[in-house]
């Protein structure tokens, strides 16, 4: 037993024979349980280092990577960004990597590179439902009611039986403030549905909006 001091806080502490002989620098309880975490804190990697992370491990979607069961513990949304583009250079009609990608842009709020990915998942499949659903949300917010329509009447088309579509494009259009197409929208939505609770719900739009349309 002796007196040594801790070589990160310079706090005196009595030490063990064990630590008093140990040739490495001694720390005392507080700064080695620090020491513990270190490197367990997030951090927001630059563009060259995020790179570089992506190239130190073997990538699931990479076709000629044998071991291809890696996973990341703490991914970052650039991290599987990158991976999905590593998919997508392999196999460019790989959709589900295409839809990944496009719903990881969307997170970051990056839309249009959200949208450019969605257009070529609509391009390749043409009966895609959510690329299409997740499009009209992005042309109706952030671009285009119009482009949002043309979207949703696509949908109608594929499932002619969905009364959400032409409701959804009668609330496209009372935005746009084009108030007959509101009233012969909401009439298919009214005439399609056969659920009396979306019934009332219609109801409901036209009472509150009728002054409008």
């Amino acid at each position: 037993m002796g007196v040594q001091y801790c070589a990160e806080c310079k706090d005196a502490m009595i030490a063990s024979d064990a630590q008093l002989t140990d040739y490495g620098a001694f720390l005392c309880p507080k700064c080695s349980d620090l020491l513990k975490d270190l490197g367990s804190e997030e951090v927001a990697l630059s563009e060259l280092e995020t790179f570089l992370e992506y190239d130190k491990k073997p990538h699931k979607n990479n076709p000629y990577d044998k071991n291809s069961l890696v996973t990341y513990e703490s991914a970052t949304v650039d991290l599987e960004i990158l991976e999905c583009e590593d998919a997508i250079k392999h196999k460019s009609d790989n959709i589900d990597a295409l839809m990944h990608l496009a719903k990881l842009h969307r997170s970051k709020g990056n839309y249009i590179a959200a949208k450019d990915a969605f257009l070529k998942i609509t391009k390749r499949d043409e009966a895609n439902i959510e690329a299409r659903k997740l499009l009209a949300e992005i042309f109706f917010y952030k671009e285009s009611p119009k482009k949002a329509v043309e979207q949703l009447l696509k949908m109608m088309d594929l499932e002619p039986g969905n009364e959400l579509y032409p409701y959804n494009i009668a609330v496209v259009y009372l935005k746009a403030k084009k108030y007959k197409a509101v009233k012969y929208f909401l009439r298919k939505a009214y005439k399609i549905s056969k659920d009396e609770t979306f019934k009332v719900k219609v109801k409901r739009f036209i009472l509150r909006n009728n002054s409008s349309i």
